[in-house]
């Protein structure tokens, strides 16, 4: 499930909790991959997005896209994760509130 923030920090002490020893360690370490796989994704406004902007330019012979559209495509994606961020935010705080 898509979770932000707020229900990261409490997985994480559920984490800590179960296993006080190891279980933030675990949980940092599974954390990190995580958010690397995702970083890597071809979606503008993430690093796999600009890498994907590389291999268009390759595709087109080294011919960079015009500067103003690929600041729109990164700009359009960054806002819309940001957007996104914030709805499951919200999600995460209302969830908290139930239980």
């Amino acid at each position: 499930s898509l979770s932000g923030p707020v229900k990261i920090i409490s997985v994480g002490a559920e984490f800590a909790r179960e296993d006080p020893s190891n279980g933030l360690y675990r949980f940092a370490a599974a954390l990190n991959v995580n958010l690397a796989v995702i970083n890597l994704l071809p979606l503008p406004g993430l690093d796999g997005g600009a890498f994907a902007l590389l291999m268009v330019e390759a595709i087109r012979g080294g011919k960079r896209l015009p500067g103003n559209t690929e600041r729109l495509i990164q700009g359009t994606g960054f806002l819309l994760f940001a957007g996104v961020g914030v709805a499951i935010i919200f999600k995460d705080f209302a969830e908290l509130l139930v239980h």
